[in-house]
């Protein structure tokens, strides 16, 4: 087996209970030629103490103290000091697996012009929403079309996450893959673009990664205000950013992502609608465009009940 630096970047804010459990998950992975960068992004907390003290015991870690400026700050902190070939984003309250590198970098030797290769995650406790086992027919995307095609159709999707996701460096630089400063949900957008640059995906169809369901994370805890607010941002960039190819799937993953979110600021709601019918009128989906217009006009109503069905029968 080849033997390539792996950069693997943790971002660390207030999860003090949980990071110990993920720093020896790393540290002891079967692969060892890594480069741990250990983000502290101004936790609070007793996170900054611990991460030295891993730095003491281990001399592949790097530790980077920063003012707190959010997960996609930290990430892209990470990012910039690097020197892996590969990149590895882990969260600070999860853990992997001992043979995770080791698995994907066998991938990389089968594969070996494959840009990122994907894991299936397990989820403690057991939850559908994040645990990625959708790919399970899929061993190997070799043209972006069929990235496109996988990733934007409503279900059974590539995985959004952008953790259990190894990735060649070369691949994210080049095309500024770097992930939006100050966003709640940065994933989405993130894994939005991913798809429209990638040409080579590979499979494993193992869990290699442990999500823990964690109540204090910067997802479940944060306002519905900043929640709407990021959405805003999401939608705009999804929606003012279609391009072929797969243009038309592109648009109904936009539509669908955007049948969950409604803003109680009405100025900022029509702004995204409006966007969202230009692009239909463009793709000449113009039934599609009817009943949508009928959903938007009654979503705060009825808060999408019955029109949405009808929907996502014609999208269907």
């Amino acid at each position: 087996m080849q033997s390539p630096l792996v950069s693997i970047i943790v971002p660390i804010y207030k999860v003090e209970p949980y990071l110990r459990r993920c720093l020896d998950s790393i540290v002891n992975q079967t692969y060892t030629n890594l480069e741990i960068i250990l983000v502290d992004d101004g936790s609070p907390d007793g996170c900054p103490q611990i991460c030295d003290e891993y730095a003491t015991k281990d001399e592949r870690i790097v530790v980077i103290h920063k003012e707190n400026g959010g997960l996609s700050d930290a990430r892209n902190a990470g990012l910039d000091i690097c020197k892996g070939e590969y990149i590895y984003y882990l969260d600070g309250d999860d853990a992997i697996d001992d043979s995770c590198i080791v698995l994907m970098l066998e991938l990389v030797n089968k594969y070996p012009e494959v840009e990122i290769v994907i894991g299936e995650m397990q989820t403690i406790p057991p939850s559908l929403m994040y645990e990625n086992k959708r790919c399970k027919h899929i061993d190997f995307l070799n043209a972006n079309l069929d990235i496109r095609k996988s990733f934007f159709r409503v279900k059974n999707r590539l995985p959004v996450n952008a953790c259990n996701k190894l990735i060649k460096k070369e691949f994210i630089v080049l095309n500024n893959l770097f992930f939006k400063k100050g966003l709640l949900h940065e994933d989405e957008l993130w894994m939005f673009h991913v798809a429209k640059m990638a040409t080579k995906i590979a499979f494993i169809h193992k869990p290699t990664y442990y999500r823990y369901i964690n109540p204090n994370s910067i997802t479940t805890s944060t306002s519905l205000e900043k929640r709407n607010l990021a959405w805003k941002v999401i939608l705009t960039e999804f929606f003012k950013n279609i391009t072929v190819p797969a243009s038309k799937e592109q648009l109904l993953y936009a539509l669908n992502q955007l049948r969950y979110y409604y803003d109680p600021q009405i100025d900022r709601y029509d702004e995204i609608w409006s966007l969202a019918f230009v692009q239909l009128k463009k793709q000449r989906l113009h039934l599609l465009r009817l009943l949508y217009y009928f959903y938007h006009r009654t979503f705060p109503i009825l808060k999408g009940r019955g029109i949405g069905f009808i929907i996502w029968l014609i999208t269907k």
